[in-house]
């Protein structure tokens, strides 16, 4: 999704669908396997001055909250990573006070409880030096990798990826809880498989 933010001078009648923005658009059709090409033009119902205010979209919020936390979260590695630990801290609980207060996260949209959640699952990787070596270096790289890209929004219920299928996605998210020890460990056990399996025929013939 491209979130783009404007600020418009106040209407002086109400108007419906005014023209906002004109976007000619060239992208990747990766269904297709082809360069698809787009003219897209945005219309806004404008409110006048004596008017009730419309609603805000749930969906443009939960970008901006998406945002909110990939920025944290790189932020805060970043300082996690010189051995700053508390002011990362800081930083992410710091986030998470704003997105608590963010519309999508009051109207208790479906996704919005996981948005808290990925901020709370790093706490615990910044209480010490050791615990942030062991998974926060991955699992902070990683959350912000999510939340930087369209896909990651099939982590959030209600907002799934067209891309994700409910196999795909609990496979790779069993893969991402994994520790860098264990999934050197998967790895050497892949790489010796087949010569088990070879041992194994040789003893039976």
């Amino acid at each position: 999704d491209i979130l783009v933010d404007v600020t418009l001078p106040v209407a002086e009648l109400e108007t419906s669908e005014q023209p906002l923005l004109l976007s000619n658009i060239e992208y990747t059709n990766i269904i297709e396997r082809r360069l698809a090409n787009a003219n897209l033009v945005t219309v806004i119902n404008r409110t006048g001055p004596n008017s009730v205010l419309g609603s805000k979209s749930l969906n443009v919020d939960a970008q901006r909250q998406r945002i909110r936390i990939a920025t944290a979260i790189s932020n805060a590695q970043k300082l996690a990573d010189t051995g700053q630990l508390k002011q990362a801290s800081e930083v992410i609980a710091e986030a998470r006070k704003k997105i608590e207060l963010s519309d999508f996260v009051i109207s208790n949209a479906p996704g919005s409880d996981s948005l808290l959640h990925d901020l709370d699952s790093l706490t615990p990787m910044m209480a010490s030096a050791d615990a942030y070596r062991r998974e926060g270096t991955h699992q902070f790289r990683n959350k912000a990798n999510q939340h930087n890209t369209q896909r990651a929004s099939g982590s959030y219920s209600g907002y799934s990826s067209m891309y994700d299928t409910s196999s795909k996605y609990s496979s790779r998210m069993d893969f991402e809880e994994m520790s860098d020890f264990q999934v050197l460990v998967l790895i050497i056990l892949l790489l010796i498989s087949p010569l088990l399996i070879c041992v194994c025929l040789c003893v039976c013939l």
